[in-house]
This record gives structure tokens, sequence and C-alpha cells, in this order.
């Protein structure tokens, strides 16, 4: 039904980074690989193919700025269709929810003015200047790993994110960061990075390598220690929070199997066409996690068209895969319900 001509699916353990599944498609027969025409099969999206993936990065915007507390889920802005930063206008996808709303209430109708607002806030409160921009930095880069290599054991590509203090990470490219557009990505970076503010703020190297076998057949499982605390438990359990709130107020879960707490986001980016971004042509991602009493998998999918002028949506094209996942992670893994 979402016309995507591509897509591609990560699964992860994010308590110890263990990548469960990884899918793309197109795909092809391995038996037949050199019948293939079309190259770019051979690529797997999920770790090889930067990209912009819109709304889903709010997860992380509102995490740093809960963790640096500058504001709480409860915190009430005064929202505007749109913001003035420096020469530009920036304005929410929904528009006509003027007046006061809480953070909360900005994640679940993804408000692009509540991310800026909240991010303001890790500096002077009026704009997103250096000492903001930094602090961004921090949390993106150098603890949720955006822009750099994950080591997982696959060729992969770094993306990009601009440093705060270069001439293109300026106040208005910080600003379109902060909901997920102008920097690029892996799935497998925000995959990991999401892992860790569900699951009590530890960073996992993303691994698909369980462990070794002796000469003798003997298996020895590989260790992965969390590398880094990105965000404080007491964060993490706010953002849990703050994703099931945000999926419970969407028509996504009334699939769910009940009994469990299943939490997520969507995202819409505009896809970058000779150059510009295109009005009409969408990337739609979601990202979520699921389990009973604590964060047992989480999943991000992505689904595109490109070339084709369609606007694909989060909630409608991406969201529904992560509920058919979600709901059959829930049986293979036979979780129990919350007790």
């Amino acid at each position: 039904a979402a016309h995507a001509t591509e897509g591609s699916v990560i699964v992860m353990n994010p308590n110890n980074g263990r990548v469960l599944a990884m899918a793309n498609y197109p795909s092809y027969n391995p038996a037949e690989y050199a019948k293939q025409t079309n190259a770019a099969v051979f690529m797997n999206n999920v770790t090889m193919t930067p990209f912009e993936p819109g709304s889903i990065i709010k997860s992380f915007s509102f995490a740093a700025a809960i963790d640096k507390g500058a504001v709480t889920p409860s915190t009430v802005y005064n929202n505007t269709d749109c913001i003035k930063v420096a020469d530009r206008t920036m304005c929410n996808a929904l528009r006509g929810l003027n007046g006061p709303i809480s953070i909360q209430g900005a994640f679940n109708n993804s408000l692009n003015v509540g991310t800026i607002t909240a991010v303001r806030r890790l500096g002077n409160g009026s704009q997103i200047n250096l000492p903001a921009r930094q602090t961004l930095y921090d949390y993106y880069h150098d603890r949720f790993g955006f822009g750099q290599a994950t080591g997982i054991e696959l060729n992969e590509a770094a993306g990009y994110v601009y440093p705060p203090d270069s001439a293109e990470g300026n106040e208005v490219r910080y600003s379109a960061m902060t909901y997920g557009q102008s920097m690029n990505l892996t799935m497998v970076q925000v995959a990991a990075g999401f892992s860790s503010i569900v699951n009590s703020g530890q960073y996992y190297r993303p691994a698909i390598v369980g462990g070794s076998v002796d000469k003798n057949g003997k298996i020895h499982p590989s260790e992965n220690k969390a590398l880094r605390q990105t965000v404080s438990a007491g964060t993490s359990s706010q953002m849990r929070g703050m994703l099931a709130t945000a999926r419970g107020s969407s028509f996504l879960s009334k699939n769910d199997k009940p009994g469990y707490e299943i939490g997520g986001k969507t995202g819409t980016s505009e896809a970058v066409v000779s150059g510009h971004y295109s009005q009409s042509e969408t990337i739609a991602t979601y990202i979520g996690y699921g389990g009973a009493n604590r964060a047992e998998y989480v999943i991000m999918v992505r689904v595109a068209a490109p070339g084709r002028g369609i606007n694909l949506q989060g909630n409608y094209h991406a969201g529904p895969i992560f509920t058919d996942i979600s709901n059959w992670m829930i049986d293979y893994m036979k979780l129990a319900p919350k007790g």
C-alpha cells in the first residue's frame, strides 16, 4: 500500500547491542547474483546508506534537553505554527496547535517548533547559540555516535554531522538537526543510539557476530560490554514514558498486543533531489521499542521511493511495518505480559 520501491529494517537487542535481524528490499538471489542488473541491491542500506532520518530524531533532541535539565516532559512552552531562526522561518508540519503545549504534546504531535524551543534552552533560550550547539553535538556525535562508524562487523558508512563551530554548523542547520534534517546518519547508528535511550543509557557497539568457534567445536560467545553512558537512567525512564505516550496517542497503538509497553516515534523527512529538498518526495521512518518490564527489542523501519515523487508518511507507511514485527517479536521472544 505504501508504493515504496525500497525499504530497510533493523532489529536490535538494546540490552547488549546484538543485531537480531537486518533486511533490505529489493533483494536478490545469492545463487544468481551474476544475473543482477541493478548493482544497488548489493548495498546494505542499513549500514552503508546515510540519509536524513527526520522526526524520529526528536527522541534524541528531547533526551538531550531532558538530560541537561533544560526541560521535562511536562514543561509548557508557547507553540506557534512557525518560528524565526536567523534569516529563516521554520514551521511545524501540523498547523493550528497554537498556544501553551507541553513537551510531551510536542512529541506526540511531532512539532518542530517544540524541539527548537527545547534545544534553545540548552543555551540562552532565545537561539541555538554556540553553547547550545556544542551541547547538542556532544550528545549527537560523542554520546549517541551520530556521524561516525559504529564498529559493526560489516561495511558501513560514517555519515556526517557538522561540528558546532564550523561555518556550516550554524544555528539554522542545528535547528533543522533537532528534527532530523541537515545531517546524514545510517540506520545502524540511529538504532544503536536509540537503544541507549531506552535501556537506562548504556551505549553498546552494534554487533552481528555472536562469538567464535574453536578447533574443538566449542562456542565462545563474544562479550559486548557497554562503551559509555549516553543519558542518565532517569532520563531514559522519562524517554520510555514519552515514547509510550506518543505511541498510545497514535492510531498505530490499537494493533499492539495488550499487556506490553510499546513506544515509538514517527519520522517523515524531505528527500534531497538534485541538491534541493523536495516538497513532494519524502522518506518515511519509524523507530520504537517493546517489552514487558523493560525494553527487549528495538526496531527501526525506513521506506522510500527515490525518483517517484511519492509522499511517504512515517505513521502510515513505516509505522504499520514496525507494528507487525513488534507483535511477531513478542511471540518469538516468548515475552510474558506485565504481571
